[in-house]
This record gives C-alpha cells, structure tokens and sequence, in this order.
C-alpha cells in the first residue's frame, strides 16, 4: 500500500495495460473463433458448388434433348386424352360421307358388329339368348333406309362403344376359366326419340338413366350410357374392371347390382335317425337287460364348406363421357 501512495503513477499505468491486454486477449480469441466459423462455411459451401457441378444443372445438350422428349410425350398423350373425349381418336366410325350412310351403318351393326360378338361368345362358351342382337334387336333382321344421318350418326357411335365394351366383356372369360357363363341383355338408351321419333323400338334394347348418376350437362358434355346383364363369377367382374380402370376409353362405372344366380347353400346334411335300442329293462320273455341293440354301419357325411364358389347375376350400368365442344386452350395475356 506505501508504494502504491509512493507510485500512483506506474501502479496505474501497470493496471491500465493489464486491462488492455485482457481485452485483447479477448477479441484475438473471439476472432479465431469466428475465423474458424467461416472457414467451415467456405468448405461447406464449396462441396456444395462441387455437387451442383457434378449433377450438371445447367442446360447441357444432353438435359435439353430430354426435355425435349418430356415435352413431346406430354403434348402426345394431351392430344389422346383430347380425341378420346371428344370421341375422335377413340371410336371406330364410319366416315359421314359415305354413300347412303344410314344404310353403311345399319348394315354394319347387322353383318359385323353382331356376328362378330356373337362368335367371340360361342368362342368363349357364354351362353346368349336365342335371338341376341347385343342392343339392335330392330337392325338384327330386314333393314332399310330412311335418308336421315342424324339416326345414322346416333346408331354408328352406340354401336362403336358396344363395340368396345362387349368385346372388352367378352374377352375378360376364356374357354378355360369361363369367368363369364351368360350373357342377359345388352340395353343402350333410346336415341331414336330425338332424331326419329316415328321408329318404334324394342323395349327389351333400351334403358333410361337416372339423371342424378349422369355426368351429362347440355352444351358442355355428351355421355351415352349402357345397362349390361351377365352371369359369371367375381372374377370375371373384376378382369372387366380392371381393362375398363386402363381408360383406354373415357368410360365409367354409374352402378353394379348383383345378385345370387344358385342358391347352393353349403349346409351340413341332417343327421339320420338313430336307432331306437332296447328297453333298459327288456320286455316281458326277454332277458333281464333285454337283447343288445344292433347298428347299422352308417356312412360318413361329407360336409361342404360354407363359403362356396357361386355364380351370380351382374347388372352393371356404364356411361361412356364425350365433351361437346372441342377444348380451346386459354392464353395468359403477358401483362
């Protein structure tokens, strides 16, 4: 303390460098610390660099030419889906300009469309009824025309979408698995009412749809629905379903009833009467116990398991959708 009072002077120079050099200390150490912070950055930032170089992001010739091919894929399967609802590139119809068109069509739906489905059906072992005309009971015998394309045009694409369904139906059963044993009705719905309102029209070919289950909306979208009626198993069902989830065609499912076609109930057979036995006591002359009761050896019951593969009848309605207009893109104006 005496030589503190003797040297104010250097005592506090010598605390005020002390000081100084604390903090020094201080920052250098705060510094290096930040040094090595950012060293660590730099380097991952620069593997960073190095992988986005590796993955070559930027516009090389061979990313271009992929691109490219991308965009021509997509642009191709607008365009399907594009014919497909407009019914374009998906159906097979006769050319409006064909001479006497109404009779070219109803002679097709007579010579091909139902002689070709009725030979897949006996190809396949589906039973058809005696007089089947696949929904053109009135076009199966004599035919003839009336000059009226607007009939010709409603008829040819009805008879194309059967002409893809049935096919499709007839073609989920083989000779082998017969997944499909019969074939009830095919019912379309009436377009003879509105482009020729004088034709009478077999009931048993046509069906009416319950609006609440269409997709149809006036001037916007077209859609012709069809009621079909087989018997088969499951499995035929569901090979039908799953070619018609593909979307080859814009078709799909408004409703599916089914019901049992065979009652073959597996239940387990009665047990036969047992055989009364004796008396405990045995009747009157009889020996004490009476005589031993004879069996008859009985046969052995088979039972059937509950659950069995039964045939079922299908009835399931159909719409084929169609836009009514063709799709015009919209262009963004560049602001």
């Amino acid at each position: 303390m005496r030589a503190f009072k003797e040297n104010p002077v250097f005592f506090s120079l010598t605390a005020l460098l002390l000081l100084c050099s604390a903090t020094f200390s201080i920052l250098a150490l705060l510094g290096v610390l930040k040094k090595s912070g950012n060293q660590e950055e730099f380097s991952q930032e620069q593997r960073n660099l190095k992988s986005l170089v590796t993955g070559k992001p930027y516009p090389t010739q061979e990313n271009q030419e992929e691109s490219e091919r991308n965009l021509a894929e997509l642009e191709a399967t607008l365009a399907d889906h594009k014919d497909k609802l407009l019914a374009e590139g998906g159906l097979d119809l006769i050319s409006a300009s064909t001479p006497d068109y109404e009779l070219a069509v109803k002679e097709r739906i007579k010579n091909v469309y139902i002689k070709t489905m009725r030979e897949t059906a006996t190809a396949n072992r589906v039973k058809l009824q005696e007089d089947e005309a696949f929904g053109f009971s009135d076009y199966s015998g004599a035919i003839g025309s009336t000059n009226n394309n607007l009939l010709g045009q409603a008829l040819d694409k009805q008879r194309a979408i059967l002409d893809y369904l049935v096919g499709e139906l007839l073609a989920s059963t083989s000779p082998d698995s017969s997944d499909i044993t019969e074939l009830v009705s095919i019912q379309r719905e009436q377009v003879e009412r509105e482009v020729a309102p004088g034709l009478t029209i077999s009931t048993q070919d046509v069906f009416v749809l319950d609006t609440k289950m269409s997709a149809r909306v006036e001037g916007a979208i077209d859609t012709h629905a069809f009621r079909i009626e087989f018997v088969g198993y499951t499995s035929g069902l569901r090979n039908f379903f799953n070619k018609l989830a593909e979307f080859e065609r814009p078709v799909v499912v408004r409703d599916v009833r089914v019901e049992r076609k065979q009652a073959d109930a597996a239940v387990a057979a009665a047990p036969p009467a047992s055989v009364p036995s004796a008396p405990p006591f045995g009747t009157p002359g009889s020996p004490p116990f009476g005589t031993p009761a004879t069996t008859e050896p009985v046969e052995e019951l088979v039972q059937k398991p509950v659950v069995d593969k039964n045939l079922s009848r299908f009835i399931i309605i159909l719409e084929y959708i169609e836009l009514a207009e063709p799709v015009e893109e919209l262009e963004e104006e560049s602001g």
